[in-house]
């Protein structure tokens, strides 16, 4: 119950970060210029953002991937959040600016086949929902890198215990094998007395003699 509490929490404060500016405009692949959805991403890590992306089409939707030029793409798949028809779906993500500055950058082309990319001139209700699912993509990559960090951190927690549980029970062996030597030893001390005890009877009984 605590986990999903806090993965409640977690989640909300993800859903509430501000829906991101999508650009429409011409991109390529390779040598074809097409109509193209570029959003620059809130995250700077380049490996979250293409991990999330991945795991949303491709775990979430059952997409299955392909690669053209710099692009993963989903050919003549069905995404009903896009539409109705079949897709081709090309995806890029990169890190774009200046050593120091560098931003992420997820670029989304829809096509309905040979390149005929989707555009708000073309099918502008289409594009806004393609549009749409960019705005809201950084608060599913926040929600994912909260998810795989508490999936992280329990399977350590799993491990820590797991380790506790094997040292807890060598406790055991050991303070049981302790309390076994311990009463050896009180064992080993009375004899020691009993064998003192001899020795100085012995001894008493020489001295008599010699003298």
């Amino acid at each position: 119950m605590k986990r999903i509490s806090i993965l409640l929490v977690l989640l909300f404060a993800g859903s509430i970060l501000s829906a991101q500016t999508v650009e429409e405009k011409t991109v390529s692949i390779g040598k074809k210029d097409v109509t193209g959805y570029v959003l620059t991403c809130s995250s700077t890590d380049v490996n979250l953002v293409k991990n999330a992306l991945t795991n949303y089409f491709e775990n979430d939707n059952k997409l299955k991937p392909s690669k053209e030029k710099n692009y993963t793409v989903y050919k003549n798949q069905t995404f009903p959040q896009f539409g109705s028809e079949n897709f081709d779906i090309y995806t890029l993500v990169e890190e774009v600016g200046k050593k120091n500055a560098k931003n992420v950058q997820l670029t989304v082309v829809v096509s309905s086949g040979n390149y005929n990319a989707i555009s708000s001139k073309t099918n502008a209700q289409s594009a806004d929902k393609i549009k749409s699912l960019l705005q809201n993509f950084d608060s599913y990559v926040y929600q994912y890198e909260i998810k795989n960090k508490l999936a992280n951190l329990e399977s350590q927690l799993e491990k820590l215990n797991a380790t506790k549980k094997t040292q807890q029970a060598s406790e055991e062996k050991i303070k049981t094998k302790l309390t076994e030597l311990n009463k050896e030893l009180e064992t080993l001390k009375t004899e020691q007395s009993k064998t003192d005890e001899a020795i100085l009877d012995v001894q008493r009984q020489i001295n008599a003699l010699r003298q």
